[in-house]
């Protein structure tokens, strides 16, 4: 079997329901160069799912134990063949072109080391007795041209319309475990300090949200405000290893005159609204000089 050009990595995690038309959706592919690494992260058994498709471009993982998608995504790196990196969650699906229109754009050059697409965000009532979606709403909820301080902001890169080279992300360090949702945004985050990305203004898919009782990591995550918000810090000081071909390094010095509540809740504030990368330097001015172990009890997370 030739050396496929584009590798896709998959997680599932108890969806057998819609797996099977993810996976269908992946072998409609109008190019097919392609090879699917799915990864069972601790759910359900779907090895006979997979077996039904009898195509030697799949490759099955199965796990007992539930690690993480970022965990996963890591797994699948290492393991992939091909010369660029595709996604699919175990609940969305592509149409016949996403991967000739991404896998084109970044032919087209190196100074492209990402490609997006567009996607439909279909909006569904589940049948819970038997599981079944009933698509209520279809539109194109993120649409736009790559900006850098966007990327720094949030994520305007959906995971699923992603494309990128494999030695970028393996340059940028890959996902970071430690970061337990967002884990996308980590990604495009790491890889914007090295590259364009180039945008396909067509639409090349879909992915499905549930109009009640989602259980995406994304929104269960939410519920937990202080936690979510520090998961964005963690983002933010997940720096990729340097040298940095698209962004200038910034460091802000901050003498500390008193390790107190209301200085971290002010590093905090720093933090949280500042998008650029920066490292922050503090500088224990204090006196006497407060102890290390008294500095670092009123950061606390920070």
């Amino acid at each position: 079997m030739e050396t496929p050009k584009v590798t896709l990595l998959m997680s599932t995690y108890n969806r057998p329901d819609y797996l099977k038309e993810a996976i269908t959706s992946v072998l409609g592919q109008s190019m097919d160069n392609w090879e699917l690494i799915l990864m069972n992260d601790g759910g359900v058994d779907v090895g006979p799912t997979v077996e039904e498709f009898r195509d030697q471009r799949i490759t099955y993982l199965n796990d007992a134990v539930n690690r993480g998608k970022a965990f996963r995504m890591n797994q699948g790196l290492n393991l992939a063949k091909g010369e660029y990196i595709a996604y699919l969650d175990d609940d969305d699906r592509f149409y016949p072109n996403h991967f000739q229109a991404l896998s084109s754009a970044l032919d087209q050059g190196p100074q492209y080391g990402a490609a997006y697409s567009d996607l439909y965000c279909v909006q569904f009532i589940k049948d819970e007795a038997s599981g079944k979606r009933y698509p209520v709403n279809k539109f194109i909820q993120v649409s736009r041209d790559y900006n850098r301080d966007m990327m720094f902001h949030f994520n305007h890169t959906l995971h699923v319309s992603l494309m990128h080279r494999k030695d970028l992300a393996l340059k940028a360090g890959g996902y970071d475990a430690n970061v337990t949702v967002l884990i996308d945004w980590n990604i495009t985050r790491k890889l914007s300090f090295y590259t364009d990305f180039k945008y396909v203004p067509d639409v090349t898919g879909e992915y499905y949200i549930p109009i009640t009782n989602s259980d995406r990591i994304s929104n269960l995550e939410r519920k937990d405000p202080e936690r979510f918000k520090h998961n964005l810090r963690k983002i933010k000081a997940n720096l990729p290893p340097e040298p940095w071909a698209k962004v200038e390094r910034v460091g802000i010095v901050m003498p500390v005159s008193e390790w107190d509540v209301k200085t971290r809740e002010r590093l905090a504030d720093f933090i949280d609204h500042i998008d650029y990368p920066i490292r922050w330097a503090l500088v224990n001015n204090s006196s006497p000089a407060a102890a290390p172990s008294k500095c670092s009890e009123i950061l606390g997370e920070l």
